[in-house]
């Protein structure tokens, strides 16, 4: 007998090392250039487009953090898998969230994206309403926990 880990796909957590405060005044930066954002998933708050293409000193090192964790992370989740030759993964969108008290994003998918993941710049450990929830996207069927809680850190991809 043998058991099979339906769905399963592991989260990567990485605390990166940048500068909070640069980053912070990117996120600004972002606000003031478009003070009307978009909404998305967002409820209150405010949500960028995409900045991928942004210029930001610190937001360029951040662009290469995640590639660098994405490759890192298709090597080794995706290990045994047979991707056509020379497949690796690139992060092709990317936004800002602002969310203070009472904010937040709902629930949503990423169509379209192999992988998707979240940066926090700044988070509020004492706030238990401020952590990430991960959803079955099976549901009722309970293959396993139905949501999944991360905290969230300053500084973690």
């Amino acid at each position: 007998m043998g058991f099979v880990p339906f769905f399963a796909l592991p989260v990567m957590q990485v605390e990166l090392d940048l500068d909070l405060e640069k980053l912070t005044e990117f996120a600004f930066q972002m606000q003031n250039k478009d003070k009307k954002g978009v909404e998305v998933s967002n409820i209150g708050g405010w949500q960028s487009d995409n900045v991928s293409e942004e210029k930001h000193e610190e937001f360029i090192k951040l662009k290469k953090e995640i590639s660098q964790y994405l490759q890192k992370y298709h090597l080794e989740v995706f290990r045994g898998v047979k991707f056509k030759e020379n497949v690796m993964q690139n992060c092709d969108n990317m936004w800002v969230n602002i969310n203070e008290k009472h904010h937040y994003n709902e629930w949503h998918i990423h169509p379209g994206s192999t992988l998707s993941g979240v940066y926090y710049i700044k988070h509020d450990n004492s706030n238990e309403n401020g952590n990430i929830l991960f959803k079955n996207s099976i549901g009722s069927y309970k293959v396993s926990s139905e949501i999944v809680t991360i905290n969230p850190k300053s500084n973690m991809l």
